[in-house]
This record gives C-alpha cells, structure tokens and sequence, in this order.
C-alpha cells in the first residue's frame, strides 16, 4: 500500500512488482485489458435529469499477479478520460468537454480484516478523505480527492452488510457517512439529495472488523492541452478582433 499510494509511474509501480516478487500478466491478458474503453454516466442528485459522463480509453497497462497463496492482483495503467455533463432524457452533451490524463497504481486483493486495512490507510494517508456506503451495504469506500489533480479510493467489500445500518430506500445510491466521532480528518460533509448513514467511529469499526476484498486506486490527472496553431497572417473565421501583435 506504501509503494501504490506513491505518485504513480511506470517505473514506480514496475519496481513496487519486482520488490515484492509479482509474476506479470501474459501477454493475452495484458492486450484484452489494454482494449478497453469503459463510458460511465453518474446522475447528479443535485440537478434532476443531468448526469456526469467520463469516457475512458488506455493507452498504457501492466499488470501483475500477487506472489503467494491468496489471489490479489497489481496494476498499473495510464488513460485519457473525456468527461462531459449530459442531458439524461437525449443524452446529449451539456457542456464543454474536458480531457484528463491519468496515471493510476491499482491494487486489489482478500485481506483477513477489513478494519486493518482501514486504519492503515489512516496512518498512511494524511489528507482529509470521506467515506461513502453502497446502496446494498456491502461496502464502504474512502475517498481522498483533489479537483483536476488526483483521486485515491479505497473499497471495502464484506462478504455480508454492514451491521447497524438500515437498507437503502429503493432507488437511492451510495450514502455519505457521517460519523460524530470521525476525527478532524474525517470529512462530514452532506450534499443535498445524497443519502446519509450516521455512524459512530466504534461502530464502523466494529462492522468492517471481518474477512473482506480490498481495492486501493490511487490516480494523478493532469489536463490535456489544446496547442492553438495559426498560418501566417491567417486567423479562425471566430476571431473578428484586430490580428493581435506578436
């Protein structure tokens, strides 16, 4: 978890497999996972009938599986990402598009309890982060986010709901937890229209203490520049200003 949450690179992430004695992915497995392109669309609950699309495609991957007796997995992947808001009804764009390029260390694997994992990513972790719960209560995923310039998620998966929490009313989504007790750390904020479970620290604790499937993304963005480019002495049709001086 030390070396994922680092800044990830190719060189990293390959060095992290080596220290720890991965075997990498075939080359089959290697090119099925670099084909493909995924499109998210996740509806904003703050404005009816408009959503989030992201569009990805890879553009570089490796992988590798976890040395020892229980299956885990390790990769490393970069991708471009076109994200855009769309009208949920027509599908059709909203706004701009914005292009990001990412670097992403992923790792996932069974760990015998949910709550080490948790309060290890605490102590490696120093930057605020939130909690959100699946609709089925199955999970709980951290989250560390910076707009436009990274994104760490870590998922929490139980074999069984969490204890002490009601089900989800038809419909809704992932809920933001708010714990009283969460420390200054925690982040207790509430969206409207996002669902709330309220928790104690000690009851969090207590439910994810069991046998669990862990994912830990931890991604860098940077933003992909349009380079303008003009012939001499021509300018676009759109600009109808005097030709500014060099």
């Amino acid at each position: 978890m030390t070396g994922c949450l680092a800044p990830p690179t190719t060189q990293s992430v390959t060095a992290l497999a080596n220290a720890i004695g991965a075997i990498p992915y075939s080359d089959a497995r290697a090119a099925h996972e670099l084909a493909r392109q995924d499109t998210v669309v996740t509806p904003d609950p703050t404005a009816p009938g408009e959503a989030a699309r992201t569009v990805t495609t890879l553009t570089s991957f490796h992988g590798w599986d976890l040395p020892g007796g229980g299956a885990g997995s390790l990769e490393y992947t970069e991708d471009f990402a076109r994200q855009d808001r769309i009208d949920q009804a027509s599908g059709q764009a909203i706004s701009a598009v914005k292009v990001l390029r990412s670097q992403t260390c992923h790792i996932e694997a069974p760990v015998a309890s949910g709550r080490q994992i948790f309060e290890l990513f605490e102590t490696l972790e120093a930057k605020p982060y939130g909690v959100l719960v699946s609709p089925d209560r199955r999970s709980i995923t951290v989250f560390v986010f910076e707009e436009g310039r990274s994104e760490t998620d870590l998922v929490i998966t139980l074999d069984a709901a969490l204890a002490g929490v009601s089900p989800a009313a038809p419909g809704d989504g992932s809920a933001r937890l708010v714990m009283d007790d969460g420390g200054p750390r925690f982040q207790n904020d509430v969206i409207p229209g996002v669902p709330v479970v309220r928790l104690s620290r000690g009851q969090l604790l207590a439910g994810i203490d069991h046998p669990a499937m862990m994912s830990l993304s931890n991604s860098r963005f940077e933003p992909v520049v349009q380079r303008l480019t003009r012939g001499a002495g021509a300018y676009p049709r759109a600009f109808s200003g005097a030709a500014p001086s060099a």
